[in-house]
């Protein structure tokens, strides 16, 4: 059983909608499936994450960032402008921009599963989501429970980890999405 991508309902709020997805999810978590998923808004907003807590997410133009709020194509860019943006993405444990343009599923807090890898380098090289959690020592208790942001089995981000080289930023990137983890629950 996988709590999948649920259908928005038309007369339900978007605080409740996000609410009975949490509910779900938690439900899942009880019973001990091994693996649950809790999308992400479509909007800007926050949302928990069960054994992470509060994530922020937020969705960034980028012309609102490099040109003032002025609606430039990435092209009519100066080269200096171009060079301000990249210097200024955060550089935050628990703060990650990602291309939203290059997302191919829908974004999803899950646990891991079999078969999930991150790309590692300017080239692309894959890595699977198990040698990363064993290279970085990470408990074998924890990693079935540790939540990662995912598109697939294209591991985005591991919160308080790496990103994926696929999901960073560039110069051709045109939606931001900002990922914050707020508050810690151990």
């Amino acid at each position: 059983l996988v709590f999948r991508r649920l259908e928005r309902q038309q007369d339900a709020s978007p605080e409740q909608q996000d609410a009975s997805l949490e509910q779900r999810f938690d439900r899942g978590r009880q019973v001990g499936l091994q693996t649950t998923e809790l999308p992400l808004p479509e909007h800007s907003g926050e949302l928990h994450v069960p054994g992470m807590g509060v994530v922020s997410v937020r969705y960034l133009q980028r012309y609102e960032l490099t040109a003032g709020g002025k609606n430039t194509a990435a092209g009519e860019e100066s080269g200096a402008a171009v060079s301000a943006f990249l210097k200024n993405i955060p550089q935050k444990k628990y703060t990650k921009w990602l291309d939203y343009d290059k997302i191919i599923q829908s974004v999803v807090f899950r646990t891991r599963r079999s078969g999930d890898y991150l790309t590692i380098d300017d080239n692309f090289s894959k890595k699977s989501l198990k040698k990363y959690m064993i290279e970085e020592k990470i408990p074998a208790n924890e990693r079935n429970s540790m939540m990662v942001l995912a598109d697939g089995n294209h591991i985005i981000w591991v919160p308080g980890g790496r990103i994926s080289t696929y999901y960073r930023v560039t110069e051709q990137t045109r939606v931001i999405l900002e990922v914050t983890c707020m508050e810690k629950q151990e």
